[in-house]
């Protein structure tokens, strides 16, 4: 009974988890660009 217990608020738990949001890296790979510093852009 605890395993059925666990596994149900196991899968509320990832059902009902907010979505991640990032921010875009813009200011930051400009930092990077004035030290010369070039990479892929993730945006």
């Amino acid at each position: 009974m605890a395993v059925l217990t666990a596994g149900v608020a196991s899968v509320a738990a990832v059902a009902l988890a907010a979505p991640a949001q990032a921010d875009p890296d813009t200011a930051f790979a400009k930092e990077l660009q004035s030290y010369g510093i070039y990479g892929q852009k993730d945006y």
